[in-house]
């Protein structure tokens, strides 16, 4: 289901005004599938994708501060602890203080969060010998920007640009998580507005749900 069909509204929210909803679909309708497939793509507007809201809670999509992350070193293939900028996967009410489920108590799964030019300068690092042209970096980020590379989200409050690694997802203990509600102020980053949110969920599920693909993957 394309962001842009007349369906949409079954994907939204029954809070949502008819206004919000509007703008809602106006905003996604950058996103058709056909951006992950290939199809052509003009500028997005960004700029109403985060906020820094009061809340007293974490959310799915929240992106949070100094998050504890098993590092795997690249050059002595040992996990290392590390600390990460990190986005929230799980689903708000999973990692709520207010969830008692005590025989199967879920916890909380993130992606980390790193600046877009660090990975960029780690990636010409790593590629040091393969000697990228500039034009081929400038279409790699703008790949990025444009939502195509299906295992990097890219974030930006327009001051910073960052991108989630999808596949580098972690867990981290809820009720550690929930200690860090006492300064959620300080330990959270910003969150996603509605219109971000929407587009982090499109993300997640294309990453993680792609289907049907073209190759037959039949279990016989």
């Amino acid at each position: 289901m394309n962001f842009g069909e007349d369906n949409f509204e079954l994907l939204l929210s029954k809070h949502l005004t008819s206004d919000q909803k509007t703008r809602l679909k106006d905003s996604l309708s950058q996103f058709s599938m056909d951006r992950f497939d290939g199809g052509t793509r003009g500028d997005i507007d960004y700029t109403n994708f985060v906020i820094r809201e009061l809340c007293d809670y974490f959310k799915q999509a929240d992106i949070l501060l100094q998050i504890r992350y098993p590092y795997l070193n690249d050059s002595t293939y040992e996990f290392e602890k590390y600390y990460t900028t990190a986005i929230i996967l799980s689903n708000t009410c999973d990692i709520s203080p207010d969830n008692t489920h005590n025989l199967n108590k879920k916890q909380c799964v993130f992606a980390p969060v790193i600046e877009l030019s660090e990975y960029i300068q780690a990636l010409i690092e790593i590629k040091k010998d393969e000697k990228f042209t500039e034009e081929k970096l400038t279409s790699f980020i703008n790949e990025i920007k444009s939502q195509r590379i299906t295992n990097l989200f890219y974030i930006t409050d327009n001051s910073t640009e960052y991108i989630a690694l999808f596949d580098k997802v972690f867990w981290f203990p809820t009720d550690e998580l929930n200690t860090l509600l006492e300064d959620i102020s300080g330990n959270k980053l910003f969150s996603l507005t509605l219109f971000g949110y929407y587009l982090f969920l499109l993300k997640l599920t294309f990453h993680f749900s792609r289907f049907p693909e073209t190759p037959d993957r039949s279990i016989i």
